[in-house]
């Protein structure tokens, strides 16, 4: 909902605003799989 609300305030194609935002979700992606299978990282923080 968010790329279309922006794609009409910044008068941009809803295409362009998404190839945008892939590099960030790849980013996400790998720190959700990194957390998801080496979970003593992010548990190290609690002790």
């Amino acid at each position: 909902m968010n790329l279309f609300i922006a794609s009409y305030r910044f008068e941009k194609p809803v295409m362009t605003l998404y190839r945008a935002t892939i590099p960030f979700f790849l980013i996400l992606l790998v720190a959700v799989l990194i957390i998801t299978y080496w979970p003593w990282l992010s548990l190290a923080l609690i002790e």
